[in-house]
């Protein structure tokens, strides 16, 4: 349940802004707390779960923020008020971002996907117990 208000609160910060990369860094953030509830289940499934979810987020928020720099270089700037249209304008970068962020959100068959499956799979064999 901590991790759930956690996740939400972090959630809520990431929504209250207009700028690219501090929604990145919340997200970054709130996704820490898979990580420490990877570790605090502490089974081998779960340490495994959560060394691979750590390499998955760090490829993939890398992306996402090299990804930004794209965009802010192409749109000279990171605000989603003045990115508007960057599909059209851009079709290479604005897939280039959509894609690591959909695999962010955990969305099958993504490895955010794999790693967040692998971590509620542990927790569901302790609780079983």
């Amino acid at each position: 349940q901590a991790l759930e208000i956690y996740r939400a609160n972090t959630a809520l910060g990431a929504l209250a802004q207009a700028e690219l990369k501090r929604i990145l860094s919340f997200t970054l953030v709130s996704h820490v707390g898979y990580l420490v509830f990877g570790l605090a289940i502490a089974t081998p499934l779960a340490l495994g779960a959560t060394i691979y979810y750590m390499v998955h987020h760090i490829i993939v928020q890398t992306t996402l923020f090299l990804a930004v720099g794209l965009i802010e270089r192409r749109a000279g700037s990171t605000s989603i008020l003045k990115v508007k249209g960057l599909m059209r304008a851009a079709p290479v970068i604005a897939v280039l971002y959509f894609i690591p962020a959909i695999n962010l959100g955990g969305i099958p068959p993504f490895s955010g996907f794999i790693g967040k499956f692998a971590l509620f799979q542990a927790a569901a064999q302790v609780a079983t117990r």
